[in-house]
């Protein structure tokens, strides 16, 4: 693991802005850059957090990522496990 990943985990636990965090390593971006084709191999990391640290989970992930546009994206819950839920929620407060 890189250094910069390391200092990541770190501050989302530190500051629990995050309950887990999955990384998916591998993933192939194909995407246009100031009017060039680019493609980036990357690690995709998905968050589980709630809306009352979202805030500052986006700002952390913004100021400390690489990329001067990072994808950040939210995604709701709509539903899911009600024990896995309520872990998060603990994991968090």
């Amino acid at each position: 693991m890189k250094p910069q990943r390391k200092n990541w985990r770190r501050a989302y636990w530190g500051e629990k802005l995050a309950a887990c965090a999955t990384l998916l390593p591998g993933v192939s971006s194909l995407y246009y850059w100031e009017g060039k084709l680019e493609q980036e191999y990357e690690v995709q990391m998905l968050f589980k957090s709630d809306k009352q640290h979202q805030h500052a989970l986006l700002s952390h992930l913004k100021q400390h990522h690489p990329y001067q546009t990072p994808e950040l994206l939210v995604l709701p819950v709509m539903t899911g496990d009600k024990d896995y839920l309520s872990w998060i929620n603990a994991s968090l407060n």
